[in-house]
């Protein structure tokens, strides 16, 4: 990482952050380059749907479901914003005889840790420029709604 930074940044940029490594330049000096790793911010999220009768439902449609959010969540990319609403799209686009769709998230510890059932929200999850969103499967909660 050190020595593409080095390469690509421009002449007279300071690069800082909280690692650093020594490079050695083209004139074989030795380099301080410090740069900053983005972090993962664990979302959960909890999907309930209603079925939609004119259409059928698959047999792995709750698994198709954990799958699309886990896959649009963790690849925002570092400083993007998680709004539920545009779940919705996605999810639709993926399994068919799903009706109506109810997105809440909350920030988790780590993946796998169980969300905490009074902080699930419909608002947006702020992520920081030096963060990124991350959802596993086992972080997505499906529950159909009759």
């Amino acid at each position: 990482v050190g020595k593409e930074i080095w390469r690509t940044k421009p002449a007279g940029i300071k690069v800082v952050g909280n690692t650093t490594e020594i490079i050695i330049d083209s004139n074989g000096n030795p380099r301080i380059v410090s740069f900053t790793r983005p972090l993962p911010v664990y979302i959960a999220v909890k999907v309930s749907y209603t079925l939609y009768d004119e259409e059928l439902f698959p047999t792995n449609g709750e698994a198709i479901i954990r799958q699309v959010a886990a896959s649009y969540i963790s690849a925002l990319g570092v400083g993007i914003d998680v709004i539920p609403s545009r779940l919705i799209g996605p999810i639709h686009g993926a399994v068919s005889g799903v009706d109506e769709i109810t997105i809440e998230i909350q920030v988790i510890p780590a993946s796998g840790d169980t969300p905490d059932e009074g902080d699930w929200q419909p608002e947006r999850i702020s992520i920081s420029d030096t963060a990124f969103a991350e959802t596993h499967d086992i972080d997505v909660t499906v529950e159909r709604v009759l």
